[in-house]
């Protein structure tokens, strides 16, 4: 309840109490202590702390291995999931690269290969790989990510638009304006099919495309769409930066700058 309403501060005290708790209950290496201190992570995690999110986290990762003999244990891809973004938020991509890979092989264990759950490091995995310069890597990983969704529901899927969103950010920093356009609109397409009209990520869409059809001398439709965008931004939640960048891009695309 604390973290809903984004009370960190008394979501950590709650979160060391559980800890303190379970400890006394069933002992500092019981696997029940190691999800206390995978949530407290999260809470630190907002809080800005992440060095000692990270010592959560590991000591976490340390009691269920212990625990469970050494070998994989239930929610270890989670666990690594979350240590790899804390190691990417504190500057350490090789170190989240490392992580990132482990989770991969967890959830490939524990789900199966072809699991969309097997998507979500991959992700992560891609944007260790953005971090240290690897493009090609990062394209090619979010690709991965991309088939694996698309065999596992379909084309038309929230997850599938989620991947061609990262691929048209890889297609801009390479400069292929051909691929991320293309992949701008298929997830638009999508994500209009799936999402209902307040979700906040079809109004990303809507902007996302027509801010790069203004940058790429497409300004009528370009500008409609940021028009169309900043009307569903009204009514979702969180895009006030999104809607700041459209607010200004539609004031030039519109004149035809």
């Amino acid at each position: 309840v604390l973290e809903r309403v984004e009370d960190w501060t008394g979501a950590e005290r709650a979160h060391r109490r559980s800890y303190e708790i379970l400890c006394r209950l069933f002992g500092k290496d019981s696997p029940r202590a190691a999800v206390s201190l995978a949530n407290l992570a999260s809470t630190l995690d907002q809080l800005g702390r992440d060095e000692e999110a990270i010592a959560a986290l590991e000591e976490a990762l340390r009691v269920n291995q212990k625990a469970f003999g050494g070998g994989g244990f239930p929610g270890e891809s989670i666990i690594r999931n979350s240590l790899a973004w804390q190691f990417l938020d504190a500057g350490r991509p090789l170190a989240a690269q490392v992580e990132f890979r482990r989770s991969v092989a967890a959830a490939q264990r524990e789900r199966g290969p072809g699991h969309s759950d097997v998507a979500w490091p991959m992700r992560g995995l891609a944007e260790a790989e953005l971090a240290m310069g690897q493009l090609a890597a990062a394209r090619a990983t979010y690709e991965e990510a991309l088939a694996l969704r698309t065999k596992f529901h379909g084309r038309q899927h929230w997850e599938v638009a989620q991947s061609l969103v990262d691929l048209a950010g890889i297609a801009a920093r390479l400069h292929d304006a051909e691929a991320e356009g293309d992949s701008l609109r298929e997830a638009l397409a999508i994500r209009r099919a799936v999402l209902p009209a307040s979700h906040p990520d079809l109004a990303r869409s809507v902007i996302a495309l027509g801010q790069f059809l203004c940058d790429h001398r497409q300004p009528a439709e370009g500008a409609a769409l940021l028009g169309e965008g900043l009307a569903l931004a009204a009514a979702a939640p969180g895009l006030a930066a999104e809607t700041e960048r459209a607010q200004a891009t539609q004031s030039t695309c519109a004149a035809g700058e």
